[in-house]
C-alpha cells in the first residue's frame, strides 16, 4: 500500500549553519590559509611538485547530519611516469578501485585514493532529493550497483494562485515534495474543481501535474 504523502516544505525554523575548518592537506596548501569555511563553501588548494588532487572535482564543505565534511575529500597523490600508456591499467591492483564516479546533484562522502574489495561508496543527496539505489561496492577493481539523486517538485505560491489552488500550507511561498510522493490540493473559497486533472497529484521525477479551479 502506497504510503501518504509527507509535505517536504521550507520550515520557518532556523536553520543550524554548520562550518568545516581549513584541512591539513598532506603535500599540498591551502591557498586562502588558515579560516573557517561555511556550508557550500569551496575549498581552494594546491599541491606540491610531483603531486597532484586526487579528484578532480572542487573540495566542498558540505553537512552530513549534524556534521560538516568536505566532500570529496582534499588530498594530494603521487604522480606516475610512465614509459607506454599501457602500463595505465596496472597502476592500481586488479582488486582494488579507483575513487569512485560523480553522480548528477549528489556528493560522495569522506572520498580516498584507492578502495579495497568490497569497501562500498556512500553518497548523499541534497535537502528535498530522494535517493535511489546506492551504495556503490568496489568489485574486481569496478564499481557495481546504481545510485541516483531525483530532483523533487516544487509547486509555487504564484502557480496555486493561478489555477485558483490551495494547498494544507498554504502559508508557504512553494512547497517541496519528493519523488513518488503525492499531493492533494483544495480549490480557493468559491472555486469548483474543473475535472480535467485529479486533486492528488503524484510527483515523478521532478515533474507534478496542477489541477485547476474555476
Amino acid at each position: 500500500r502506497q504510503r501518504e504523502l509527507k509535505l517536504c516544505a521550507l520550515s520557518r525554523l532556523p536553520h543550524l549553519e554548520v562550518t568545516c575548518d581549513t584541512p591539513q592537506i598532506i603535500h599540498g596548501r591551502v591557498t586562502e590559509g588558515s579560516k573557517v569555511y561555511k556550508e557550500n563553501d569551496y575549498l581552494i588548494f594546491f599541491c606540491d611538485n610531483k603531486y597532484k588532487p586526487a579528484d578532480e572535482r572542487r573540495s566542498r564543505c558540505i553537512k552530513v547530519g549534524s556534521e560538516a565534511v568536505w566532500s570529496p575529500t582534499p588530498q594530494c597523490l603521487r604522480k606516475f611516469l610512465f614509459r607506454s600508456n599501457n602500463l595505465t591499467n596496472n597502476l592500481l591492483s586488479k582488486n582494488r578501485c579507483s575513487p569512485p564516479p560523480p553522480i548528477e546533484d549528489g556528493d560522495i562522502m569522506r572520498t580516498k585514493p584507492e578502495y579495497e574489495e568490497g569497501e562500498k561508496a556512500e553518497y548523499v543527496c541534497p535537502r528535498h532529493h530522494a535517493m535511489e539505489g546506492g551504495p556503490l561496492t568496489c568489485r574486481n577493481g569496478q564499481w557495481t550497483g546504481r545510485v541516483r539523486c531525483i530532483k523533487p517538485c516544487t509547486v509555487t505560491q504564484e502557480e496555486m494562485d493561478r489555477n485558483n489552488l490551495r494547498i494544507l500550507k498554504d502559508w508557504m511561498d512553494k512547497i517541496y515534495s519528493q519523488h513518488n510522493h503525492h499531493l492533494t490540493f483544495r480549490c480557493k473559497s468559491g472555486k469548483i474543481h474543473d475535472g480535467r486533472v485529479a486533486m492528488r497529484q503524484q510527483c515523478i521525477e521532478g515533474v507534478i501535474q496542477l489541477p485547476t479551479c474555476v
